[in-house]
């Protein structure tokens, strides 16, 4: 019997028999998994790993695909590798702690300054010919890297999922932005149909683009769980596991150099964006053309090149955060523009009217 509305929060929902699922996750940034021990399981409690998979052991973002469980390689800390299952939360957490996770450890990245081409997720590069003659003795150069880091959105409920079966179809219920794609995800992941997959969403509250697709992957992990239990389970992330784990505004680096006149006239301006993307990047593409035509600004030059580079590190997957990267991009180009007119001694308001792009 259902104790709860689906139009609440997951917190609210609580049905009969049902189950809990625990996250057990990778102890090292980068490695691979070698075993995973647990305590003498009893019957009444079950370890799911990427072996018990029935379908694609991955979820599907346009190019990219992200492991719902690490089966060999680990890529972050905190990256799920298996799922406990069982009917009281307090002894899941105890199981957890007693689990002993082994991986070999490789050498693990989390900067992006500077990287390799096999780092290199998506790129935008916007070129004007002729350009580096207007970088020359005679013209006022400007040069600065602002940098952002990463934002947590905090939203009022942490990411979960509860999976259960309604007749011959299985339910999903989490607060998602894209209930769609969790219909997809979970059907492509149990191996099934998306039409014998159901989704309710719960509320959302306000989520700053913060619950678009790990939603899925944490449905995937509860449906995954009802598929093998064969009754309900709920999966709902603690806030420091939501904190440390869940997508955020990922980290940037924004180096603009420009060229002005000495009456302030903008003639070129050249930038390099980097964006941390984590471990995996599904919105690379979004978030470094975002990124790299916002770091021109709404500014006139004649001249202008950008390389812009979304970037593979060892951290958890970044995602969008009220936008893919203008909020950044604006923020570094208007802090440049107060280091142009420091440097000549220029009214900032009336540059930015001078040098406003105009219809």
């Amino acid at each position: 019997m259902e104790t709860g509305r689906a139009s609440g929060t997951l917190e609210e929902l609580i049905l009969q028999g049902m189950l809990y699922g625990h996250i057990l996750r990778s102890p090292v940034a980068a490695g691979t998994l070698v075993r995973i021990n647990t305590p003498k399981l009893s019957s009444a409690y079950t370890l799911i790993t990427a072996h018990d998979i029935p379908g694609k052991p991955f979820l599907d973002f346009y190019s990219s695909h992200m492991p719902i469980l690490a089966c060999t390689q680990v890529h972050y800390i905190g990256e799920p590798v298996a799922l406990l299952v069982g009917p009281d939360r307090t002894k899941l957490e105890e199981l957890a702690r007693a689990t002993e996770i082994i991986a070999e450890e490789d050498e693990a990245i989390f900067e992006c300054s500077i990287f390799n081409s096999d780092r290199i997720l998506a790129k935008k590069a916007i070129q004007d010919k002729g350009i580096d003659s207007f970088f020359k003795d005679d013209a006022v150069l400007t040069e600065g890297t602002y940098s952002t880091g990463i934002q947590e959105h905090w939203y009022p409920e942490c990411h979960g999922a509860l999976a259960s079966y309604s007749y011959d179809k299985m339910l999903i219920r989490t607060a998602t932005q894209w209930p769609f794609h969790v219909r997809q995800a979970v059907a492509s992941v149990l191996g099934v149909s998306v039409e014998d997959i159901l989704v309710e969403p719960t509320e959302l509250g306000s989520h700053l683009d913060g619950k678009l697709w790990y939603p899925s992957l944490i449905a995937c992990l509860a449906g995954l769980a009802t598929y093998i239990c064969k009754k309900p389970v709920k999966i709902l992330l603690s806030r420091l596991e939501d904190f440390q784990f869940s997508p955020k505004r990922p980290a940037s680096q924004i180096a603009l150099r420009t060229a002005t006149g000495t009456d302030g006239e903008l003639v070129a301006i050249e930038g390099r964006p980097i964006v941390n993307m984590g471990a995996s990047g599904p919105f690379a593409e979004e978030f470094i053309y975002r990124l790299s035509l916002g770091a021109l600004g709404a500014y006139r030059a004649s001249h202008r090149r950008i390389e812009g580079y979304a970037v593979q590190s060892n951290i958890p997957p970044a995602g969008p955060f009220a936008g893919f990267g203008f909020s950044q991009a604006n923020f570094a180009i208007e802090s440049h523009i107060w280091a142009i007119t420091d440097r000549l001694q220029q009214n900032p308001l009336e540059w930015r009217k001078k040098n406003a792009l105009c219809k």
